[in-house]
This record gives C-alpha cells, structure tokens and sequence, in this order.
C-alpha cells in the first residue's frame, strides 16, 4: 500500500480516490448526490406546468390535422409539420398495432397502402417510447421521456469525466433543453435520437476502465439500438461520426486500448443486431423507392446569415416568421436549432482552461469548427467531409446542431469547473463571444439586399434585432457581473443558474404559441367510419395527410419519405394527369406528398374531374372538402402565369399574419375617425396607427386606409359597393374543364372594416344567354372567395366574351370586392360605380358543377363537406373465373364462395413481401394492372388471408434474438459482479 498525491494505491489495479470537492468544504450537491437526478427528472414536466393551468395544448393535431373547430392557428410551436403528419399520424398507428398484437409492418390507411416501419421516422419500433403516442398530448409525454434520458445520460457522461455535480447539472439541463428538442426541426424522430450520443459517449468512458466491462457493452448496445430503433437515421449517423472521433481519440491515448476497443465493437455489434429486423425493412423499402435521388443534398448548405440565429434564436421572430423574405423562409425551412451567447462564453472558458482533458477538448473543438463550416457551405471542407460514407445524402445542415451543441455544452461544463479553485481570465471568453454577436448582428441586418424583402417591412426586423440583441447582451452582462463580483460556490451556482434560466426561456418561447384545444370533428370522423366500409376517400383539406391512419381511415392522399416508386408514379400518371411534376407550370410536387393543399389552388379538384375513372378505380368513395367548398373543378381569374390562383394586388402575396395586423389598423382607423368614441380610446387608436405607419412606411396614418373607390387599401386594392351600387366586368371565357358548364360565380370579399349584410348579386351574359344568382353577404368569409350559385348553367366555350354584373342590394354597410391586376391579352375590363378602374379586374371563380356527375353531398358541418361520388371500385373484385360470392370481407382477409377457379384482385399495394394463404396453404401474390395484387382462388368456399413482411425479416429477427440475449447475458454479469464484491 501507497499514498501518492492524495491517492491511496493498494496494487496497480486497485486505487481508491477521495471525493471531489472544492477547495476544503465537500460541495452541496455532493452531500445531497441524489438531488441532480431529481431536478433533471423534474426538469421537463415543470416547464410544462404553464401550460396545463392555462389549459393550452401544442398538441400537433390542434395544427396540422384540419380537424380542429376553429380552423388552423396561425403560428406552429414548430418548424416541421411532419411532427404531426408523420410523428403523430403514423406514430400512433404504430402504436395501436402494437398494443393489439401486430408487428407494424404494413400502413394500409395512407395511399392504396405502404410501409409503415420500413419507412423508419413513425418510430414504429421504438419501444417503449412510441407506446406513449396512444396517451392524450402522446407527442408531448414523448418528448418529455427523450429529455429525461437526454439530461441523465449527459449528466452521467460528466460524472464520468470526472467533473462536479453542479457542472454536471447543468450540462445535463441544457441539452434536455437543446434547441433540437425546442424547435422539432423534423418529425419527432429527430430529438427521440438525440439522447443516445451522449449515452454512447458514456459507454465509451466506461469501457477505458478495468472493472467496467459488462457495464460499458450494455450501455454501448442499449444506445447503438435505441439510435436506430429511434427511426431517423440522419442525425444518428452525424452525431454517431463524433462518437467514433471521441472513440477513436480514447483508443489512440488509451494503455488498454485493445480491451477498450473490444468492449466498444461487442456493445456496437450488439446493438445492430437488435435493430437488425428494421434495418432489413429499411433497405428493402429503400430498394421499392427513389429516396437516395430525393436526399443528395451534399453540396447544398445554408446561408450565413442563418448563423445568427443559431447564437440569437429568436432575431428573426418566432418560428417560421418570413415576413415576405424568400431567403428568411429558406432559413427557416432548413436550420436544426440553436445554442446560445452564454453557453459559448462558458464553452470558451472550458476550451481555453487549464484542467484535464485538453485533447479531448480539442477534439470538441474541432468538431464544433468542421460542423459550422459544412453548415454554412465552407470549401473545401464540405467537398471533403462528402467524401464521408453517405454525408452526401444526409440533410446536414438542418441535423448537425445536436452534435454540434453536445460538443458545446460539454466544453460549458468544463468551463464551470475551471471556477472552482480559481477565477479564469474574462478577455478570451468575453472576446470571443462579442466577436461571433457582432458578426450575428451584421449578418441579421434588416438593410441588407440579401432578404428580398420590401423595405418598408425593416423597421419589424430592426424590433426584432433589437430585442434579441438586448436579451443577449443582459445575459453577457449578468454573466459577467456574477464573474466580477462572486466568489467560491456562489459564483459557480449563479452562472450555472444563468445559462440553464437562459435555456428554459429560450425553450418556452415555442410554447406561447399553444392553442386552447377545443375539439376535434369526431361526428365526420365517425360518419366516415361508419360509411367508408373497405372504400377509400380523397381530402382536398381537412384529414390532412396520414391523418386518415390517426384514425384508421383509408385516404389516398399521403406524405411520406420515402414514398413507394410504384405508387408516386402512379400517381403522377394517372391522378395528377397535366399538373403533375413534369409540368413546368406547376410550382412544386414531389413524390414525398399527395396531397392538393401544396398544389396551386383548384388543381386538386381539376385533377379529380379530368382523371375521376382512376379515382374510382382505387376504391375512392369519399371527397373531404373544407367547410362550403365544392370538389367540382374551380378556374381562377385572372391566371396568368399564376398558376390558376388568385392575383394579389402588385404581384406580391399577403401572409395571414399580415392581413390580420392590416385589418387590426383598418380597425384603429375607423377608431380614429368615431367622433363618438372615447378620447382615451382614439388617442390609443392613432398611437397604434403611427406605429403601423412607421412599420409599413406609410406617409400619414390617412394613408394606411381608403376611401373605398378602388384605391389601395391595406396593401391589396379593392372596389367599394354601397347598396344598390355595380360592378361590371368582360372577361374571356377560360378553358371548360370535361366540357362543364359554369354553375357558380365566385369573388374575393373583404370584410376588413366590419360585418356586411345584403345580397350579392350577379349576372353573367355570354353573347344573349344570360343566367344568374344571388347569396347572402352574411355568409362570406374575409379575402376568401365566395361563390354565389347559379340559377341555371352557362355554357361558355374557352375565349368567349364574357359580361358580368355583381351588385350589392339591401345592405346598411357597403361591401368590398377585391381586385386583380388586368391580363390585357384576356381581355379583361373592369368598371366601379362611377368610372373605369384601368388595368384591374375583379378577382373571379368559376365553378364547373357538372364535372363529376353523379357526385352528391352527404355530410356538411363548420369544419368539413363529405361528398360521395358514384360507383367506386371494390376493395376486392373477381377479374378471372368465378362467378364467386364474396362473404366476410375484411381488409387482410376475405371468404370468398366460388362457382368454379377464380382470380381475386386485391386493391392494395403490392411490393415483394406480400404473403398469401389460401384456406392455410401458401399461394402467390401477384402484381396485378401495375400496382394492385391478385390471388389464384379454388371452387368452393375458400379463405385467404394477407399478410405483410420485408423479405429476408426471418433472418433479422434471429439476428435480433441473439442481440437481446447477448445484452441480456451483460445484465447477468453486471448482477454476478455485485454479489462478488458485496
């Protein structure tokens, strides 16, 4: 036995060290080592105690769904809506398939059928985790189980660093908090694999010591599964190249390196070969697809100026605030997260102290440095880092900042240490860190030709700069005076303090936008189940895309990566005949989604009416629209190089956030101009219009309204009609959809300045025919087009001069009719109540209600229009032999009675996989019209019954047997291990 530096050695495998502590007094947390636990399992549902006494959701189906009574909030808490199409949607599936026996493999409610687990991101074979999605808020409980592990696995990765419990919190608190989880910059997928790094980094440090080994090769498995099982393999595969840096760092500087690096690939093997059967699923599905063509985003990066939110999250608003900026939009579409000024002047103090580890920090450094320059497009060192395996196909830029603030935070826990016995110098740290905020706030300036933006909208981004600006500099400030004047374990509590207050409110910012979640449609949800049988419907709005699976309704219309070839090309040829990707008119398809709410408007309802024969053919009983709309073809006026949507006026686009700031100051002008109001309420009324002035760089506050004669008015122009007062207007007749008469004339009303009531009326003459209609202003909608119904069709070839008069009768207030630019070519001529309005024309629609003949409303309330159309194909139809009688008939499984042989078509999806018995015998299935299958029946009563696995699965799930046993037998040790030394 020895003593040397405060170590006692008893033999050279065996050394017993005194506890850490600071300076001559044991540390608090040290005297209570079970309190950090506590708080990081606390931590996540405290944040959440806010919104449970306000009674606020931010449940994704509140957002994304279309089934919310209230219509779709205008802000998300997050930057991706796959958190609800495919996180939520098909999660939830995933789920219930599970909690009733079935292995998840096959999704029949999305398209005509797909993958479900193959397709990873629903986390389908995330167990335990994704069993949460079956609670109310499943999304939420999700997310609140991947920050408890996040927090415990980094704090425990700390420990082992041998850093302080309070260093240790802290980090542990800021990457539960991490601005990955915050923002949700994907499908949920993407945070539920964020734990796991520092889990394998844990592992890892283990495996270095002598008496660790089962201890390190069951954490190093249990990560290496869970990282994969998590379903995104983006950001595993980027976080997983900083663990093999940190590996291969402590194998190169480690004595037993080789035992190190046999713990390590045993803990790894271990846990593929548990993942095994959804990697097989994965590769087979990638093998049925075009995903690696979709996903080369090698050379792609994002521009600088996204920098700047990384260090000040919120300069650019709140999520997904573009403010008429295509660049900012971008940003938003593409960045991952954030971190923050304060944990990089704390990471700089780690990286530049004088403790232990300085390789490793370095190493971190490095990484930090690499990442940043492949995010914002650096060469050559994103050429070189795409010569990594498969970095070329990952979406890098949008899924590096959980590694990236890994690194970061764990050079911030170092960082505190450093104050423990003494006082670091401030200049490197503070230098820094003003250096990289100075280049932020360049980078972010609202006058730079970067954002494309019309400059009257700088002052909102100055506001912006502004305040992120001051939170950031407060926050250097309390830092910095918590530095000068504290001392010993105060100080270190207040800066530890400091950045996790900084984390929790930079988390919650997301959180202001949850709605008070009402209720959901369950009365159209519930007709459709009890209608819909083995049919499928179409939605051109409400049931968004793979919500139909939430509810385990059949719904063409899907949103997945990657999709089926087989299906997207059907789609693009059959479905989309005319609008599909290959027309360069058409802005924007691609085969991660079937759905017209991302086609230019009345392209859905134009493909339905041209293509109807191929609907029916799938089985498409049902056509969900939004609440008044009709799923007959709709033609929009003027549509010139358009894209059939409607025209704002001076080619821009008025965002519905913007439209309801402009409506709130067309408020406070006719405030303004009430004699009879208080003067305390019109002096705040005109404070509001200055400022509105300033922001939209108005001259006068006269000029943010109009005198109702067609002039602009809140950044649109519109034609004022007081009762009795017309509106006419020639136009050339556009192109007839299948040969349809017009059978409804629509406008866009503004309702901007208050309620009107009266009818509208309207006529409309091609040469002599005349017809017309009239509708009740009370049910319009403000900017959204109301259409008034004919009291008989009109027949109007494509180019016929068309004659239309609109006129307000028996209303108290007038009513506006918004206003398009004129395509003079159209001949397009619009005249008001006193004069002509040269080079306007009235935004118009035509509805085609005769396109889909036979079609009928069958369900209608505040959220949705169901309409059945005729005779759709059945879920299973005799094509060959027979006759037969189709007795019990349920999607995996039909009774079929017959006359003599028979071929049975299925209408579901075929891929290799499928599997078919015939009264208990093994048949074949076989492709059939390009996408559906078929089966070979006998004479007699005959029993099929369907089934789907990936080919080869037999082998991953032996594969993932001796995985579970090989972890199981760790657990085994680990238990004999503790019986020996007790």
């Amino acid at each position: 036995m020895a003593y040397e530096a405060g170590v006692i050695i008893i033999s050279n495998e065996v050394m017993i060290k005194p506890e850490r502590s600071t300076g001559n007094s044991i540390e608090f947390l040290d005297r209570h080592p079970w309190l950090p636990t506590l708080l990081l399992l606390l931590l996540p549902f405290t944040l959440n105690i806010p919104l449970r006494l306000l009674g606020r959701s931010t449940d994704p189906i509140w957002f994304f769904s279309g089934l919310a009574y209230g219509g779709h909030p205008l802000r998300w808490p997050f930057l991706d809506p796959n958190v609800g199409f495919t996180s939520e949607a098909l999660g939830r599936l995933a789920a219930w398939d599970w909690l009733h026996g079935i292995v998840p493999w096959w999704n029949t409610y999305t398209g005509i059928g797909m993958p479900l687990a193959g397709e990873l991101q629903p986390g389908a074979f995330f167990l335990p985790f994704n069993l949460l999605l079956l609670l109310p808020e499943g999304i939420l409980w999700q997310q609140i189980s991947m920050q408890v592990i996040a927090g415990l696995a980094t704090y425990a990765l700390l420990r082992e660093l041998d850093l302080s419990r309070l260093a240790a919190l802290m980090g542990g608190a800021l990457f539960a908090l991490n601005g990955t989880i915050a923002w949700t910059p994907g499908p949920a997928a993407v945070y539920c694999s964020l734990p796991f790094p520092p889990l394998l980094l844990w592992g890892i440090e283990r495996a270095r010591k002598q008496e660790r080994s089962a201890a390190s090769i069951l954490v190093i498995g249990i990560a290496t599964a869970w990282s994969i099982l998590a379903g995104f393999p983006e950001p595993a595969y980027i976080s997983g190249l900083l663990v093999l840096a940190w590996g291969l760092y402590r194998l190169v500087s480690e004595p037993e390196r080789w035992t190190m690096a046999r713990r390590a690939i045993a803990g790894w093997a271990l846990g593929m070969l548990v993942a095994a059967p959804l990697l097989i699923a994965f590769v087979d599905y990638l093998r049925q697809s075009d995903s690696f063509g979709i996903h080369n985003l090698g050379e792609k990066s994002l521009p600088w100026a996204a920098f700047s939110a990384t260090l000040m999250p919120y300069v650019y608003g709140s999520l997904g605030t573009s403010l008429h900026s295509m660049p900012l939009s971008y940003i938003w579409d593409n960045i991952g997260g954030y971190t923050s000024t304060l944990v990089i002047v704390m990471a700089v103090v780690g990286l530049t102290g004088q403790s232990a580890h300085r390789g490793l920090k370095f190493l971190l450094l490095g990484w930090i440095l690499l990442a940043w320059a492949k995010t914002f497009g650096v060469q050559p060192v994103t050429s070189l880092m795409n010569h990594l395996p498969l970095l070329r196909q990952a979406n890098f830029f949008r899924y590096a900042p959980p590694s990236l603030d890994l690194a970061l935070i764990i050079l911030a826990a170092f960082g505190l240490d450093e104050f423990r016995n003494n006082t670091p110098v401030r200049r490197w740290a503070f230098g820094i860190t003003l250096v990289l905020l100075t280049m932020g706030i360049a980078l972010a300036w609202p006058r730079r030709t970067f954002w494309e933006r019309p400059q009257a909208l700088a002052p909102i981004m100055f506001l912006l700069l502004c305040l992120a600006l001051a939170w950031a500099l407060a926050g250097l400030l309390a830092v910095g005076l918590s530095w000068k004047l504290l001392h010993g374990e105060q100080r270190r509590v207040a800066l530890a303090c400091l950045l996790v207050f900084d984390a929790v409110i930079m988390f919650l910012v997301p959180q202001s936008t949850a709605v008070r979640g009402d209720r959901i449609d369950t009365p159209a949800i519930q007709f459709l189940n009890d209608h819909q049988g083995l049919s499928r419907t179409y939605t051109l709005g409400p049931i968004e895309p793979n919500y139909g699976a939430y509810f385990r309704l059949a719904s063409i219309d899907h949103n997945v990566v990657p999709a089926p070839k087989l299906w997207a090309d059907y789609v693009e040829r059959n479905l989309l005949t005319g609008i599909s990707r290959v027309n360069s008119s058409v802005p924007f398809y691609s085969s991660m989604t079937f759905w017209p709410g991302i086609l230019p408007q009345g392209a859905g309802e134009q493909a339905l009416s041209q293509n109807l024969g191929n609907y029916l053919n799938l089985g498409v009983r049902f056509v969900v629209t939004k609440s008044g709309q009709s799923p007959r073809p709709t033609t929009y006026l003027p549509s010139a190089d358009t894209n059939n949507q409607p025209v704002e006026s001076g080619g821009g686009s008025m965002t519905p956030r913007l439209g309801m700031l402009l409506a709130a100051l067309e408020r406070c002008r006719s405030l303004t101009d009430d004699q009879g109001r208080p003067p305390i309420q019109r002096f705040v009324a005109k404070s509001i219009l200055r400022i509105g002035q300033s922001i939209l760089g108005s001259s006068s506050p006269a000029d943010i309204h109009g005198d109702g004669r067609g002039i602009e008015t809140l950044g649109a122009e519109y034609v004022t009609l007081q009762s009795g007062e017309p509106a006419k207007m020639s136009v050339s007749a556009p192109p007839v959809p299948a040969g349809s008469p017009i059978t409804s004339v629509g406008v866009m009303v503004g309702k901007s300045s208050g309620e009107v009531d009266g009818d509208l009326t309207v006529e409309i003459c091609v040469e002599s025919l005349c017809r017309s209609g009239h509708r009740l202003l009370a049910e319009s909608t403000d900017n959204a087009v109301f259409q008034i119904p004919l009291d008989q069709p009109l027949a109007a070839t494509a180019g016929a001069p068309l004659r239309l008069t609109l006129t307000h009768r028996d209303g108290s207030r007038p009513v506006a009719l918004r206003l398009g630019t004129a395509v003079a070519e159209a001949g397009q001529h619009v005249e008001g109540p006193n004069d002509a309005l040269p080079g306007h024309t009235l935004q118009l629609a035509f509805e085609y209600g005769m396109a889909l003949p036979g079609s009928r409303k069958v369900y209608a309330d505040s959220v949705m229009d169901i309409w059945e159309l005729p005779n759709p194909a059945p879920y299973f139809q005799v094509i060959q032999g027979g006759p037969c009688t189709l007795l019990t008939m349920r999607r995996e499984e039909v009774t079929a009675d017959c006359v003599a042989p028979a071929t049975l078509l299925r209408r579901e999806l075929y891929m290799p996989g499928w599997r078919v018995t015939v009264n208990g015998t093994a048949a074949e299935a076989v492709q059939q019209e390009g996408i559906f299958q078929s089966a070979a029946v006998p004479a007699g009563r005959s029993h099929a019954r369907y089934y789907f696995a990936p080919p080869y699965v037999e082998f991953g799930w032996v594969a993932s047997l001796v995985g579970m046993a090989g972890l199981m037998w760790q657990v085994v040790l680990i238990g004999r291990s503790r019986r020996r030394q007790h």
